[in-house]
């Protein structure tokens, strides 16, 4: 059996992260101090040399692809996109957090749910990983 590593690296700082808003499948872009903040992490640190690059098609998982890996094209994983937070996308956070949703995502609640959004878990997830094609566990 082979073995391999995954490193998962979270996209740079957004527009909609600066606003405090809930930007999950909304494709917002990496900010200007975004981009500033990679490119110092990038000088600071020695990010992992990688024989294969995953990405959301989100712009900003892209943008940051492209700033930590240049030259290396993503294979683009339609369901690496983030949390979809239905009625609440683009709203400020602080809306969720003070009310009883805020609670159980705090708590990662199996019965969260967002206004707009039937189901959560499948909302998340298809029924194989895209990349090692088993199946998904969603965590919440």
């Amino acid at each position: 059996m082979s073995k391999f590593t995954v490193y998962f690296v979270r996209h740079g700082l957004t527009t909609s992260n600066e606003k405090g808003l809930l930007c999950g499948s909304t494709d917002a872009l990496v900010s200007e101090q975004g981009r500033r903040e990679l490119h110092e992490l990038k000088r600071l640190y020695s990010y992992p040399e990688v024989d294969h690059l995953y990405a959301s098609p989100a712009i900003r998982c892209r943008e940051t692809a492209a700033i930590l890996y240049p030259g290396m094209e993503p294979e683009l994983v339609e369901n690496f996109w983030e949390y979809r937070f239905g009625e609440l996308e683009n709203r400020p956070a602080s809306e969720i957090m003070e009310g009883a949703a805020g609670k159980k995502w705090l708590e990662q609640a199996p019965d969260l749910g967002f206004p707009g959004v039937a189901d959560v878990a499948g909302a998340q997830a298809d029924d194989a990983d895209p990349v090692a094609g088993g199946p998904v566990d969603p965590v919440f």
